[in-house]
């Protein structure tokens, strides 16, 4: 009989149609839906007659890689974020998050590692929550008061599939009516390269809802967890490694801006591997997902009976950074009899039988037969396969990453929540001395008389919970200024620091929020995420500022980091801002003015006279210099016997500032005096009204001394005089007649 992997090299090589792909592995359909491909099979046997090659081809480890264009790969790059940069034949791909990643775009082919059951085969549809969650103690974990609000909330998780039903009720509503369920945060085909992630098969529908339906019957792992579906199959089955690649790329890329916490893979090579491997040119992506606390995990695959019951699993499970999941029976249903000659016959905790295993790669296995979930056009839809055991884990691990950052105020690591998996599963033997019941129904397999673990969700948590709380580094902020200047776009770049290099990647979120700045006319908003990777201990954030010429007060706005993940926000909390100032370079006008400055001086002590500075303009910090001058009062008429002298301090955003001027009281009689109050060197400041004057009134009235002086005239022909009394004080500047007498030839007349 013609296998499924050899029947997907024929149509990779071009030696076969399109037309004669299949949508899922067929060693897992029952019989009912096996014509068409025994019919493909038979139609495809004479290509492979004698061809060797191709069977050695597909069961090499090492396929071959098909070469792409640059031209392709530029716009690889432009839809998943990644700068793309020649390199040999491969091509390395830069990433913000500080990782190069070999792009090597393998065209080995990828099967989907499910099967579908009809939902009435065994007259019985059941809902999720009535199958695996009480065989794994989720239904404990959700009832026990210390983990009853942890459901996936703030992280996503990714799942690498043959597409997803963008609008089944399972993933929430579709309140904006764009005919995407509202949790559907993101999807991508990476297989056609647009934006149509629709499912056409059910497989991958299936698996998003294992992993995070929000049903209240049919509830997945992590309810409340955002969706992000990557679509790496055709609509007409087919694969490849390539796909897979640029998918994971754009994971990578988009890590911190979607809170990732898992990533799954219901998908393999149908190779069978006993050792780690890293094939297809996709572990350097695996190995970067691990470095950034993202948990990837994998289906073991279907074949364990067709490898004649050999230990092993297939890739990408088998790589040392990705979870390798096996498939265990969630209940007892009688036996199943699967199309590749395997047969189970179902109990609990009994590994079904075409459930790959290895006594070293396999970590931990998970209900995966018979599953009932999301299927691609609304409905439901019943799968068994390792791809469904697989989807649990990838949930599960979202909530140990919520769990653990809101208790330990970090993310688990990838070996951490793989030793904390594996240690806290629930014992299960792969034997058939351990079953129970009719000694009929039993498989065909070989067991191999391991002991194995089942993950136990309530064991997890409890032990997260148990974890020390670790002293973690400290986050902060600087503040800034910036000249804002007169044209054009500047930028304030804020510096956040660690005060330590991290062991693991820290995590947070950045934005402006408008102080007396306003984003859109002083400033542009910003926002987004950041991941810093371990060791990192700093790093930058611009934020564009708008120059002008408009004579404004300084301004500010602050950045905000918040959502901290495995750090400690300065000053406690899980925030931390700072304040970015925009100076305005546009020069303030100062002036100065007369406020009470017209005053009788008094007999004693001094008198306050007071002129307000005032400015206009810009408004950050100046300093203006005043004296006082004048002609006519001299310095004894100030207090301290000196002319005032002084520095107007205009702090910022201040518009104006008393001058005060204290005048000398005195007895002396004497006349107004006036006196002027000069501003000089205005730094940062145009002198726009310079001077302004005081007046002393005098306000002494005392007895002086005078003098009298007569003078006489004579005038005309006839002799006669005049006399006048005139009055002369030395003190003031007066000349007052006092009488005039007129005589006549010795006669007063």
């Amino acid at each position: 009989m013609l296998s499924w992997g050899q029947l997907k090299a024929l149509v990779s090589g071009g030696r076969l149609p399109d037309a004669l792909r299949a949508d899922t592995d067929p060693s897992l359909l029952p019989e009912s839906e096996a014509n068409a491909f025994d019919a493909l099979a038979v139609e495809a046997a004479p290509a492979l007659a004698n061809d060797t090659a191709i069977e050695e081809s597909f069961e090499s480890t090492s396929e071959a890689v098909r070469e792409r264009s640059l031209a392709d790969e530029v716009r690889d790059a432009a839809e998943s974020g990644v700068e793309f940069v020649g390199l040999g034949n491969d091509f390395v791909a830069r990433h913000i998050d500080g990782f190069d990643l070999t792009t090597t775009a393998s065209t080995a082919v990828i099967s989907s590692t499910g099967a579908v059951i009809n939902p009435d085969e065994h007259g019985f549809t059941m809902p999720e929550t009535l199958q695996s969650g009480l065989l794994i103690e989720i239904d404990d974990f959700r009832s026990d008061f210390r983990l009853d609000s942890i459901d996936g909330s703030g992280f996503a998780t990714v799942i690498l599939d043959t597409g997803i039903d963008l609008n089944h009720p399972f993933f929430g509503p579709d309140a904006d009516g764009d005919g995407i369920s509202d949790r559907i945060v993101y999807s991508y085909d990476f297989a056609d390269n647009d934006s149509d992630a629709s499912d056409v098969n059910g497989h991958g529908s299936n698996v998003s809802s294992i992993v995070a339906s929000s049903d209240g019957t049919n509830t997945g792992m992590a309810p409340v967890a955002d969706v992000i579906h990557l679509k790496v199959f055709t609509d007409s089955g087919s694969g490849n490694f390539g796909m897979i690649e640029d998918a994971l790329q754009w994971v990578v890329a988009n890590a911190a801006g979607y809170k990732i916490a898992s990533v799954n893979m219901s998908l393999s090579d149908s190779g069978n591997y006993s050792t780690p491997v890293s094939g297809y040119g996709t572990g350097d992506e695996l190995a970067a997902l691990a470095n950034l606390d993202i948990i990837t995990v994998s289906a073991s695959g279907n074949a364990f009976h067709s490898f004649g019951s050999a230990q092993g699993v297939a890739y990408p499970s088998a790589d040392p950074f990705s979870l390798s999941i096996g498939a265990v029976y969630e209940g007892t249903y009688g036996t199943f009899n699967y199309l590749s000659g395997a047969q189970g016959a179902s109990q609990a905790d009994a590994i079904t039988p075409f459930s790959k295993r290895d006594d070293e790669l396999t970590d931990v296995f998970a209900p995966g037969a018979p599953i009932t979930g999301a299927n691609q056009s609304g409905g439901l839809v019943t799968m068994h396969g390792t791809s469904q055991a697989s989807p649990h884990i990838a949930g599960i691990a979202a909530l140990a990453q919520q769990l653990a950052v809101e208790n330990l105020g970090r993310r688990l690591m990838f070996e951490e929540f793989q030793s904390l998996l594996d240690s806290f599963a629930h014992s299960i033997f792969d034997s058939e001395t351990s079953r129970v019941g009719d000694p009929s129904e039993s498989d065909n397999i070989v067991n191999t008389e391991l002991e194995f673990g089942r993950v136990d969700v309530f064991a997890l948590g409890e032990e997260i919970l148990a974890l020390p709380v670790l002293k973690l580094p400290t986050l902060d902020l600087t503040d800034l200024t910036v000249v804002e200047g007169d044209t054009g776009t500047g930028e304030v770049e804020f510096t956040w620091t660690l005060s330590e290099a991290s062991t693991q990647a820290v995590y947070f979120d950045f934005a402006t929020v408008d102080g007396t700045a306003t984003a859109g006319e002083d400033y542009q908003a910003v926002s987004g995420s950041i991941v810093a990777l371990a060791g990192q201990t700093n790093g930058t954030i611009s934020v564009p500022v708008f120059g002008d010429t408009t004579i404004e007060i300084d301004e500010a706005f602050e950045l905000t980091l918040s959502e901290v993940q495995s750090a400690t926000a300065s000053g406690g909390g899980n925030s931390v801002s700072g304040t970015g100032t925009i100076t305005s370079d546009d020069l303030a006008e100062v002036s100065i003015a007369a406020t009470d400055a017209d005053l009788v001086e008094g007999d004693s002590g001094t008198t306050v006279f007071t002129f307000t500075v005032t400015r206009t303009g810009a408004m950050g910090p100046i300093n203006v210099a005043y004296s006082v001058t004048s002609s006519e009062a001299d310095a004894t008429d100030f207090n301290g016997g000196i002319f005032p002298t002084g520095v107007v301090s205009l702090g910022q955003n201040e518009t104006e500032k008393t001058v005060t001027v204290l005048v000398a009281g005195d007895n002396a009689a004497e006349t107004d005096e006036t006196f002027s109050v000069v501003l000089t060197n205005g730094g940062g400041a145009i002198i726009a009204i310079a001077n302004a004057i005081g007046t002393i009134r005098n306000d002494d009235s005392q007895p002086f001394d005078a003098t009298l002086t007569l003078n006489t005239v004579e005038t005309g022909n006839f002799g006669n005089s005049f006399a006048g009394v005139f009055v002369t004080c030395p003190q003031y500047p007066v000349h007052a007649e006092v009488s005039k007498v007129r005589f006549q030839r010795g006669k007063r007349i």
